[in-house]
């Protein structure tokens, strides 16, 4: 049976998450992408940002954010109005994975109800979505609680008692220091959050 997965990555710029997810051979990146098309491959993927990203430029434009719930396979869509895309994701997409790149400006501090709908009824529309951010600080608590996995990057941020108050999961401080004392800027962390 599939699980549906909602994960948060953070990493810090040039830390490769885009390379996350479309992957890279010659630094033994798999990526995402591939992975989940050889894993799922009736499942549709669709990478939204807010502006055009050259690592994506092989990866085909969806023209309109009308057009997110019927393209097939593997597209991206540069979203300038991300409260228009919410109600799409939310009446319309299924069977998809959602890649959120700088997530921060398709989710505020507080989620909205309609984003809370979309996340728990990700099981039911058989969705995964990523959400991807520069900072641990950046990611809104709402998103923590009902997300999955973090998946945990180099950053340049210090591991304070708010960012651990704020992400109650025992191995936090264990997984962050593996990350920084890696030298592979590529390296990431997995940690379960529910």
């Amino acid at each position: 049976m599939r699980t549906n997965q909602i994960c948060v990555l953070v990493s810090g710029r040039g830390t490769g998450k885009s390379t996350f997810y479309v992957g890279d051979d010659a630094h033994r990146v798999k990526g995402v992408i591939p992975m989940y098309r050889e894993k799922h491959p009736g499942m549709n993927i669709v990478i939204v940002d807010t502006l055009e990203n050259p690592v994506y430029s092989g990866i085909p434009f969806i023209k309109s954010i009308n057009d997110l719930a019927t393209h097939q396979g593997v597209g991206r869509i540069v979203c300038s109005k991300p409260h228009l895309l919410w109600p799409i994701i939310s009446r319309d997409v299924h069977n998809h994975l959602l890649i959120f790149e700088d997530a921060i400006r398709f989710v505020g501090a507080k989620l909205t109800k309609e984003q809370i709908t979309i996340l728990i009824d990700c099981k039911q529309k058989n969705n995964d979505i990523f959400f991807t951010y520069h900072a641990l600080m950046q990611v809104a608590p709402d998103l923590i609680r009902l997300s999955d996995i973090l998946i945990l990057g180099k950053t340049v941020e210090v591991l304070t008692p708010t960012i651990l108050n704020k992400f109650p999961v025992p191995d936090l401080e264990d997984k962050f220091n593996k990350v920084k004392n890696n030298k592979n800027r590529f390296h990431k962390e997995y940690i379960r959050i529910s």
